[in-house]
């Protein structure tokens, strides 16, 4: 045992290959498993390939295994940890001014001047072939402890919301066995308060809806959260999370027990039990990939091109884009961006969306059974990545640009697109539905495009304004009136199911779980 240990601690293999690691499973233990690890699969082979490559040729080169595999876990790990490096001096901005090629050249001095030693050097380089082995063991050891650390402990929420529908509901002769829909946009405003502070009229949009046959209250209607990982779980679970969730968890648990809530809704569980078929469509944000308790997921994709970004973001490739970009004369927060840097993301999305688009309309067409279609898309929520047509948008707009215009005007853009998708969709699920459908659209919560100039009370209310759309077989009116997204599915269930549920006081919270205060008078406070 102690020889072999001497000869793994003497590897000149065994440190590039870790330090290549290290990053990607360092990136993983600091996703608080919102990313799934098969998308670190492919970012984890391509770093030990590459490494490896260097390898070979360093050493052809050089024709020594110690002072090839020096260089390069030198190369390697400065070019790997860059973008950690970089924030680190930038903390200091105040003191002077760091710029890319700032960095980039203490980044080549170190790499060339640590070259330039190891080759040069008469030393055999055993003792520094240990102590390199011997560091990049201690830093992989200490992140796989953190993530081993980690799902030790959540592994005692494993069977967190393992409970069973808490009703007998079951079909009604007067409304059968409609299918359902509940189209879930995300960060779509509130019409007040698009023509308030935004200046445009949704009005086109909500005329077509209420031309089908959707009612949509003319009034301000809100949601119960302002994020998606609490609207969601809230929506499918109908109720509010905070009493859902252990409070004696910490934050990063309470993201993966909200996620857990979604995963085995109780709303799923009812139409499951009531003969349903239910329907998720993967939206490409972690909580809405796959749900797990759906029979079916659609558009599902196993790899996750966000993670790759992610890695490169932490790498000397970003900084080194954005030389490039300013050397061609190009705008770095702009076109650099759509090219190098956002192009994975905007890309999956771009494909998510399409996807969904054209999977929803002929759900209903692929099952015998009734269907409950859960639809979570992200649009209009940043990145915009559609024009009005759908077109890819000419100007790339960052959610971190200081323009609140601009924002505003791609925010916009992709809202008027959805729009059509949407009215499109719709049409085509009623007019081909054998027995009329319940849709219901609504958004999780409204868009943070804020100006800093407004009222923290015109804030709140842009942040929770939301949308909400109702088609109602049979005119089953109540569900329409003065609800909040908790409520809905307590409504669809009382009104068409022979359901008995309680309906909950609507209530506003702040994701601390504190409860917002005279909501009403906050609002007519902003509308007058």
């Amino acid at each position: 045992m102690i020889i072999l240990l001497e000869n793994i601690t003497r590897s000149t293999l065994l440190h590039p290959v870790l330090f290549s690691i290290f990053p990607v499973i360092f990136l993983y233990s600091q996703s608080d498993n919102i990313l799934p690890f098969r998308g670190f699969v492919f970012p984890l082979f391509l770093s030990i390939f590459v490494t490896l490559l260097l390898l070979i040729v360093v050493r052809y080169v050089l024709k020594n295994k110690p002072k090839s595999a020096l260089i390069v876990s030198l190369f390697v790990f400065l070019s790997l940890t860059f973008g950690h490096f970089k924030n680190l001096l930038s903390s200091y901005e105040g003191i002077f001014e760091i710029t890319d090629i700032h960095v980039f050249a203490i980044f080549g001095i170190l790499v060339i001047g640590g070259s330039f030693y190891f080759i040069k050097t008469k030393r055999k380089l055993d003792n520094a072939t240990i102590i390199t082995n011997s560091v990049a063991v201690i830093l992989v050891v200490m992140v796989l402890v953190n993530v081993g650390t980690y799902n030790f402990e959540k592994s005692f929420y494993d069977e967190f919301n393992d409970y069973t529908p808490n009703q007998s509901l079951g079909i009604s002769e007067k409304h059968g066995s409609p299918d359902v829909y509940i189209l879930v946009l995300d960060a779509y405003e509130n019409q007040m308060v698009l023509q308030k502070f935004f200046d445009y009229d949704n009005q086109e949009f909500i005329d077509s809806l209420i031309e089908q046959g959707f009612f949509v209250s003319n009034t301000y209607t809100n949601s119960n959260y302002d994020k998606t990982d609490f609207s969601v779980p809230s929506i499918l679970n109908m109720d509010y999370v905070h009493h859902l969730v252990p409070s004696d968890v910490s934050d990063k648990y309470k993201v993966e027990l909200r996620n857990k809530l979604t995963n085995n809704n109780i709303v799923m569980k009812n139409f499951k039990a009531m003969g349903y078929k239910n329907i998720g469509l993967d939206s490409g944000w972690i909580g809405t990939r796959v749900v797990d308790i759906a029979d079916e997921n659609l558009c599902e994709k196993s790899n996750d091109s966000r993670i790759l970004n992610l890695l490169k973001e932490t790498t000397i490739f970003q900084s080194l884009s954005l030389i490039i970009a300013n050397d061609l004369g190009k705008d770095p927060n702009q076109n650099i961006l759509n090219e190098f840097d956002k192009v994975p993301i905007d890309h999956e999305k771009r494909q998510k969306v399409f996807c969904n688009l054209s999977e929803l309309p002929q759900i209903h067409q692929k099952f015998e059974e009734p269907v409950f279609v859960f639809w979570h898309i992200l649009s209009p929520h940043t990145p915009w990545v559609f024009d009005s047509n759908g077109d890819p948008p000419l100007e790339k707009v960052s959610s971190l640009m200081k323009n609140v215009k601009k924002r505003q005007t791609a925010y916009l853009n992709e809202m008027e697109f959805i729009n059509k998708k949407i009215i499109d969709s719709t049409k085509k699920l009623i007019l081909e539905s054998d027995n009329e459908p319940i849709i219901i659209i609504l958004s999780d919560h409204g868009t943070r495009i804020v100006d800093n100039e407004r009222t923290e009370d015109e804030k709140n209310i842009i942040r929770y304004g939301n949308l909400m759309a109702f088609y109602l077989p049979n005119d089953v009116e109540p569900l329409a009136y003065e609800t909040t997204p908790v409520n809905i599915f307590r409504l669809i269930f009382n009104s068409y199911f022979n359901g008995n549920y309680k309906i909950l006081e609507n209530k506003v919270f702040e994701s601390s779980g504190t409860e917002f205060r005279d909501w009403d008078k906050k609002v007519s406070n902003v509308f007058g």
